[in-house]
């Protein structure tokens, strides 16, 4: 990839899902812009080390699938919510489904308070964990294009961040699988597909 730009045939170089301990490995070999992985309010795992790398390297950081595959658009209201098919509703058991609902209903309520979408809400919450944090959010209708570039102007104090922080502090879930959280669920399983092969025993 280098040579590809030293050629003029690439401006830069990004990484997608990389572990943080590679990062300095190839900046040496090139300058890395930027580093791409899931992040949202509840899938947190590049907050264990990646952008603490990407801050040291000077890269930036873009998260994609903000919205926690629209768990944070207000599309889910309800287990029926879930999946089209109930693909996703079987690896859920009644207790983690409506915890999960209700997280997104407290969440959505501090929307609703601030006169806000969620989706924006979840946005803003993004941008406000650093300036290098660039979401990078679905625009597939004109709408949802101007809904989402309206996040970059909601301001958000510490005592909001607080309030948020604690509605999405992950906790043990009431079975077998204690200490697992929904957004360690999706840092694991990436698709909604993958959920097919996942069972809470």
């Amino acid at each position: 990839m280098a040579r590809l730009v030293e050629r003029g045939l690439t401006r830069y170089i990004s990484l997608s899902e990389s572990e943080c301990e590679l990062d300095p490995a190839r900046a040496q070999v090139h300058p890395i812009c930027s580093l791409q992985m899931e992040y949202s309010p509840w899938s947190r795992d590049p907050e264990g080390g990646n952008i603490q790398a990407c801050r040291e390297f000077n890269m930036g950081f873009m998260a994609y699938s903000p919205l926690g595959r629209g768990f944070f658009a207000g599309a889910v209201h309800g287990q029926s919510d879930l999946s089209e098919a109930g693909t996703v509703t079987r690896a859920f058991n009644p207790a983690i489904s409506n915890r999960t609902c209700n997280c997104c209903s407290k969440f959505e309520a501090v929307a609703r308070e601030k006169g806000v979408t969620p989706a924006q809400l979840t946005l803003a919450w993004l941008m406000a964990q650093g300036n290098d944090i660039i979401p990078i959010p679905s625009n597939k209708t004109r709408n949802h294009l101007e809904e989402n570039i309206k996040a970059a102007d909601i301001k958000l104090s510490n005592e909001d961040l607080a309030r948020l922080n604690e509605i999405l502090r992950p906790r043990p879930w009431p079975d077998r699988a204690a200490g697992i959280c929904i957004g360690s669920i999706f840092s694991r399983f990436r698709t909604f597909k993958s959920f097919k092969k996942f069972k809470i025993v």
